[in-house]
C-alpha cells in the first residue's frame, strides 16, 4: 500500500483518487482501504517529511491546515451595540434606499508591515464615497475620521451609518454622543448587510490592489480616485453619477433650511 500510494502521489494523484481506486481494487478488505485523511495526515507527518512528497499536491502548504469549518475568531468587544435588524424600526424608508442620510462604513487594510488603512464611508441611496487615509486601524483613529468626514455636513443631517464588528469600532457611543447619529452593526461575517460598502471598497482596490501601501499613497491620490468614483455613471442609478444625486439632495436640504428660515 505505501508503495502504491507513493507511485501514484509521484504521479500527481490526489489521495481522494488513490482512496477510491484502493476502495475498488481490494473491496471489502479493509487491510488496503485508507481514507484520504490518512494519507494527509501521513504526507505532512514528520516520517515521511523527507520525501517532500506534498509536492505532488494540487496545493501544497508547508503544515496542514484543518478544513472542518471557518476559522474562528474572538467574539467582538464592541460593547452596546445597536444591531442592524433594529434600523428599519427606526427608519423604515432607509431599507428601500428611498431616505437621504443613511451611511455605511468600513475599512481598506493596508499592507502587513504597516498600520495604515483606508476609511470608506458610503451613502446608500446616491452611492456617494467617501474616503479618509488614517495612520492606525484603532478605535481613537476610527472615531476621529468618522467626526472628520462628517463634521463637512449641516448639523444633525446624517440620520445613521453602518458599521461592522471591529474593534476598531469600539468608540461608536462617543462617536453618537457627540453627533447623535444612531449607529448600526451588521450581524458578525455577513459582509452582504453592508454590501453598498463593501462594492465601494471594491471599486477602490482597482486603483488601490491588496496588500497597497498607504503609507506611500497620499491623500491628494485617493480623493483623485474617490472624485473619478463619484463622477462615474452608473447603471444602478440609471447611468447617472453619485456626485449628480448627492448634489441634488444637498440642495433640497438647503432649500428647506431657506424656507424654514423664512416661515420663522
Amino acid at each position: 500500500v505505501k508503495n502504491f500510494v507513493f507511485s501514484k502521489l509521484k504521479q500527481y494523484w490526489s489521495p481522494d483518487i488513490i482512496s477510491d481506486v484502493l476502495r475498488k481494487t481490494y473491496g471489502k478488505c479493509t487491510k488496503y482501504n485508507i481514507s484520504p485523511e490518512c494519507i494527509y495526515q501521513y504526507i505532512y507527518s514528520e516520517e515521511w517529511e523527507k520525501e517532500n512528497l506534498k509536492n505532488y499536491l494540487t496545493r501544497k502548504h508547508k503544515r496542514r491546515r484543518k478544513y472542518t469549518g471557518r476559522k474562528t475568531q474572538k467574539l467582538s468587544k464592541v460593547q452596546n451595540q445597536i444591531n442592524i435588524s433594529e434600523r428599519i424600526k427606526f427608519f423604515p424608508k432607509s431599507e428601500t434606499r428611498k431616505e437621504f442620510w443613511h451611511f455605511e462604513w468600513d475599512s481598506i487594510l493596508s499592507v502587513r508591515t504597516t498600520y495604515s488603512a483606508l476609511r470608506t464611508e458610503v451613502e446608500r441611496k446616491t452611492r456617494f464615497i467617501f474616503a479618509q487615509k488614517i495612520n492606525k486601524k484603532s478605535a481613537e483613529y476610527t472615531e476621529f475620521a468618522t467626526l472628520q468626514i462628517f463634521s463637512t455636513f449641516p448639523k444633525n443631517s446624517i440620520k445613521s451609518t453602518t458599521w461592522d464588528n471591529g474593534t476598531e469600532h469600539a468608540n461608536h457611543e462617543k462617536v453618537t454622543e457627540r453627533t447623535w447619529i444612531k449607529i448600526f452593526f451588521a450581524d458578525p461575517y455577513k459582509s452582504w448587510q453592508r454590501w453598498t460598502n463593501e462594492h465601494a471598497n471594491g471599486m477602490i482596490r482597482r486603483f488601490f490592489p491588496k496588500w497597497t501601501n498607504f503609507d506611500k499613497i497620499s491623500e491628494n491620490q485617493i480623493q483623485i480616485v474617490v472624485n473619478y468614483l463619484n463622477n462615474r455613471p452608473r447603471k444602478i442609478l440609471n447611468y447617472r453619477t453619485s456626485q449628480e444625486l448627492f448634489d441634488e439632495e444637498l440642495a433640497k436640504i438647503t432649500k428647506r433650511q431657506k424656507s424654514k428660515i423664512q416661515c420663522d
